[in-house]
């Protein structure tokens, strides 16, 4: 499996906003897995975010990340998110197609492989925070993408299409991207 080592600038923005699990940076000098470290980020983006309340189904129950992706990630996420609550709920984790009439339900979607665009062409108009493993998927339209870069893992945020996604995004979060402003390809 391949590993990823985290820079001890990132690190330690990431530990003092309080945005990385206990697990995931109880030993010191741990080299986190990729998938683990993105996983860690995924479910604490959502501690920094505010949804409206449309963005949640009536019963109001669940908040769903979906995987458009790997069951390795799903597995991943369902540990990360064991037992604990995102915006009040409890979490439920995904692994959806495309075609998934489920798909505009969730409040988190990762698209980790394969073009993003039928994707973020199913969910478009929605409140769906909307992560990505990779340009292009900032230009086609999601909101916060993954990169690397010497063997770290870093991201990046398009405020402006969150916003419109009626997404609130803390400073905290914003302070520790890198930022893009840039409209959707048509």
């Amino acid at each position: 499996m391949h590993r990823i080592r985290t820079s001890s600038k990132l690190l330690a923005g990431l530990l003092l906003a309080g945005l990385l699990l206990p697990s995931f940076c109880a030993a010191q000098n741990r080299v986190v897995g990729e998938h683990e470290l993105k996983a860690a980020f995924v479910f604490n983006f959502a501690r920094f975010i505010e949804w409206p309340d449309s963005a949640f189904a009536a019963d109001g129950q669940w908040f769903r990340i979906c995987v458009a992706g790997s069951s390795q990630t799903v597995d991943l996420l369902d540990q990360v998110t064991a037992d604990k609550t995102l915006a009040g709920r409890k979490v439920q984790v995904r692994l959806v197609k495309d075609n998934d009439p489920k798909l505009r339900e969730c409040q988190i979607l990762l698209v980790e492989s394969g073009s993003p665009q039928p994707f973020l062409q199913a969910i478009r108009d929605t409140s769906i925070l909307t992560v990505g493993n990779g340009t292009p998927f900032i230009q086609n339209g999601g909101i916060i993408d993954f990169t690397k870069e010497q063997d770290t893992i870093h991201f990046e945020i398009n405020p402006e299409l969150a916003q419109r996604s009626q997404l609130k995004i803390s400073s905290k979060l914003l302070a520790l991207a890198r930022i893009v402003r840039m409209s959707p390809q048509p």
